[in-house]
């Protein structure tokens, strides 16, 4: 079988449909072609690494491929999305880091986020600029390191700042494709 669906009962799956890929940098070839094809395809993606392995260079080789096919939803005085809101780097099972250890996990996702800018052409925000009305000081570290997360079903109040943001956007964002829509149309 090339996929499931499941159907589950959930307020969250009223304003998105959940596709859970293969993922990436599985020494199989075809679970790269499928995730990484499916991904440019998406209007957000939650792209998942173990924290105790973060971001490895297939994470980054994959992460820099799909950054920028993002469609963007921002838009600086048109909503209240922040820039890149529809991408989140989780570093998962956060619990198996020293325990939990918040300053350790920081330091994962701090490293994590300078390795993957360092791999950025430098002009590589222009687009998301001229389209969202944004800025991205630094070569975009700042704001790229915001949507760096850390997650663990075992250590509740490390995911609250990732469920936050993840409801933030599946909230706004069928107002805005529905606006957008609209505006479209006429």
């Amino acid at each position: 079988a090339g996929a499931a669906v499941v159907f589950l009962d959930s307020k969250i799956l009223c304003n998105c449909d959940i596709v859970d890929l293969p993922g990436f940098g599985t020494e199989t070839q075809s679970d790269d072609d499928i995730t990484f094809r499916t991904a440019q395809k998406a209007d957000v993606i939650i792209y998942l690494s173990q924290a105790n392995g973060f971001m490895r260079i297939e994470d980054i080789n994959y992460l820099k491929g799909n950054i920028f096919s993002l469609p963007i939803f921002e838009s600086n005085g048109e909503n209240s999305l922040k820039p890149l809101s529809n991408l989140f780097v989780v570093a998962s099972q956060a619990n198996t880091v020293s325990g939990g250890n918040r300053d350790q996990i920081k330091s994962i996702l701090d490293t994590g986020c300078k390795n993957l800018i360092k791999t950025l052409p430098p002009n590589c925000w222009a687009n998301r600029i001229k389209k969202s009305g944004y800025d991205y000081p630094d070569n975009g570290l700042s704001i790229l390191r915001s949507r760096f997360f850390a997650y663990t079903t075992d250590i509740p109040d490390i995911c609250v700042q990732f469920n936050n943001a993840l409801k933030e956007i599946l909230e706004a964002l069928p107002l805005i494709v529905n606006e957008r829509a609209k505006k479209f149309v006429r």
